[in-house]
């Protein structure tokens, strides 16, 4: 019997496999990290449908455990290969975010290269193609449309259940509104720089006009809220946003939560935001829900998956517009049309088959 194993090396991957299920005639295992209950939401393999879970504390742990299971099929969601197997092992990428069309322009300018050998690349749409033959110099084996998070999405359920709970566990049980900002900081690189300011900006913002309006604003950072207090304090031009900064986050109106919580279980929000460049723009089209853009610098990652120019978010330009733009949007639903002529503009397929697509996948290779 073949076997398979994915490799999940940090908790915030889960959702790549999370909707797998078991296959006659296959071994499947699934090799991660502990599990963590955050703010009352599991961030665990409870809802996993392949059940043969095994745990690792290291990465010299895991290491040991591949040793064992000696896999047929090692599928994993980062493009690092530090993982040994056996030489006749086929290795599967299965994408945990999409390429936005600004890679065009940073292939172009020329981008560091890396020389990952996956057998077969699971993504959303081409180009990842393009973006991954580039950066490995070779033609690359590409599915489409299997990107098996999304499958999550395809269930109301999964990111509605735990709205209670989450209230429950911040300091405003009753919110009028409920706002999602994805954020987007803090490192001093290219990538980051046009965007870190933007950042702290909102969350000071968003905690004016959650207190002002009893709305409740969920913050999902891409770092830790300690990284974000060092980077200020490395930084001369930022360190004006440490005192502003800790009493937003320590505000009733707002809630924080991990960098590495699943962001789809806070998708029950009533308005969802992002300020960068991040697939939960596609995202919060699929589940058609108001979507706002914080971009008040131009950059080559201005309108990375065209939902601004689609007319499927809108987009913020000044700070001080935030307020109206969520009134505006949270009573025009005009969007929801362009959000979904978007996603089939796009080729973008959500049946709720693409664990079905990936699994078949395997299965022929193994």
């Amino acid at each position: 019997m073949k076997k398979v194993v994915y490799f999940i090396r940090t908790l915030s991957h889960r959702r790549s496999f999370e909707t797998l299920v078991e296959r006659d005639g296959i071994e499947q295992m699934i090799l991660g990290p502990k599990s963590h209950v955050l703010n009352g939401v599991p961030q665990g393999y409870g809802d996993f449908g392949i059940k043969n879970v095994q745990i690792f504390d290291t990465l010299e742990d895991a290491q040991k455990i591949l040793d064992t299971f000696k896999p047929d099929v090692l599928v994993q969601a980062e493009f690092d290969e530090q993982a040994k197997v056996p030489s006749t092992c086929k290795r599967v990428f299965v994408g945990h975010g999409m390429i936005g069309n600004h890679m065009t322009k940073l292939l172009k300018k020329g981008m560091n290269k890396t020389k990952p050998t996956f057998d077969y690349c699971c993504a959303q749409t081409k180009m990842f193609e393009s973006f991954f033959n580039h950066i490995t110099e070779r033609k690359n084996n590409v599915l489409f449309n299997a990107m098996p998070q999304f499958d999550l999405l395809y269930n109301k359920d999964y990111y509605t259940e735990y709205r209670d709970i989450v209230l429950n566990n911040s300091k405003i049980q009753n919110p009028s509104r409920i706002i999602l900002f994805c954020g987007f900081c803090c490192k001093n690189r290219p990538d980051y720089n046009l965007h870190n300011e933007d950042y702290f900006n909102t969350v000071i913002e968003l905690a004016k006009i959650s207190k002002r309006n009893n709305w409740l604003s969920i913050i999902k950072p891409r770092q830790h809220h300690d990284k974000a207090i060092n980077f200020m304090k490395k930084s001369k031009k930022m360190t004006k946003y440490i005192k502003p900064f800790t009493d937003a986050i320590n505000s009733s109106n707002l809630h924080c939560i991990e960098h590495i919580s699943n962001t789809y279980r806070y998708f029950f929000a009533d308005v969802i935001m992002c300020n960068a460049c991040s697939t939960v723009e596609t995202e919060a089209c699929v589940v058609n829900k108001p979507l706002i853009l914080i971009r008040t610098k131009s950059g080559p990652d201005y309108d990375p998956f065209d939902t601004v120019s689609s007319g499927a978010a809108s987009l913020v330009k000044n700070i001080n517009d935030l307020e109206k733009t969520i009134n505006v949007v949270l009573a025009d639903t005009s969007y929801v049309d362009k959000q979904n002529k978007l996603l089939k503009s796009k080729g973008i397929v959500m049946d709720g088959m693409a664990h079905k697509r990936v699994q078949d996948l395997i299965c022929k290779i193994a």
